[in-house]
């Protein structure tokens, strides 16, 4: 299993690529949080009680190396045996995602609101990476790239201390990269016209069973009749269910759409937009009702 894991020939530029990749995202994230916050860089950085060299070991060897053979070495294959790329993708960065559950209860201190943000942010950013090691196991099929993938992104949270602003910008540079970020940023205004008796659909791209506090039916619709203090006609959509006529609605806020695919979201958000039915997504959505989505936007071109 270990021989097979790592039988792909290893060539220096790609794999510099893959670390580059998700550590240059996180820190072009954290630039643009401190420049959103008016402060420098390292007022975010905390190099602790731990020497540098033991800091990056236990990076490395403490996630990454023991994590990759089973989510990439045997999760996988499993998957690619009965799905194709991007479905089985996506399964595999949903199942790695909330194994992060327990720790989003115990080891954050985002226990209020900002919890959703910070598990939306979570759902996205994960599911894209995952995306991205699949993409370089099929040009190498060699965990060694998918290791220093996942490095490149650990290393930079076993330094940072910064706000649920930089979570919500990781989310913001995701949905650019997916292409809806004008899109959502302009029907996110149509909040703050919602009139009494409005009609308002919450999406969802996937079928997942619903827990008492559900984010699309419970917690937007509460966001929201905080937010405007109107009595608003909330409807939901999930899966394959998203209407084909959207007239009736004075605003549609759908998923992050880690189940769907880039083309999909994108029908979805032009259809809306062709008959002039304002629309955002989750994260866009909770940033304006909290008010931070100003901040977070400054510095990506919209």
């Amino acid at each position: 299993f270990i021989k097979r894991c790592f039988t792909g020939k290893v060539k220096l530029f790609p794999l510099l690529c893959s670390f580059a990749l998700t550590f240059g995202i996180s820190v072009l994230a954290l630039f643009l949080f401190s420049a959103v916050m008016g402060k420098p860089v390292l007022a975010y950085i905390n190099f602790g009680i731990i020497a540098l060299p033991l800091s990056i070991f236990l990076s490395f060897t403490s996630g990454p190396t023991g994590e990759e053979l089973g989510w990439r070495g045997f999760m996988r294959e499993e998957f690619n045996k009965r799905y194709g790329f991007l479905k089985s993708s996506v399964c595999q960065g949903l199942v790695w995602c909330f194994w992060h559950t327990l720790l989003w209860a115990v080891d954050s201190e985002f226990t209020d609101w900002r919890a959703v943000p910070y598990v939306i942010s979570n759902i996205v950013v994960i599911t894209c990476m995952t995306v991205l090691m699949n993409i370089f196991l099929e040009w190498h099929n060699n965990l060694i790239y998918s290791v220093l993938l996942h490095f490149g992104f650990n290393i930079i949270y076993v330094f940072l201390e910064a706000d649920i602003g930089f979570f919500v910008i990781l989310t913001v540079l995701m949905a650019r990269y997916k292409g809806f970020l004008d899109i959502a940023v302009d029907g996110v205004r149509a909040i703050d016209s919602l009139k009494d008796g409005d009609r308002v659909l919450i999406a969802e791209g996937c079928t997942h069973h619903r827990q008492c506090d559900d984010i699309g039916t419970v917690k937007i619709p509460r966001f929201l009749k905080k937010y405007t203090g109107k009595n608003l006609i909330v409807e939901t959509s999930s899966g394959t269910g998203f209407p084909d006529d959207l007239t009736p609605y004075a605003l549609v806020i759908h998923c992050g759409g880690c189940m769907l695919n880039e083309r999909e979201v994108l029908r979805r958000m032009r259809l809306a937009k062709r008959q002039g039915v304002p629309v955002t997504n989750y994260g866009i959505a909770i940033a304006q009702m909290k008010g931070i989505l100003g901040r977070s936007i400054e510095y990506v071109h919209v």
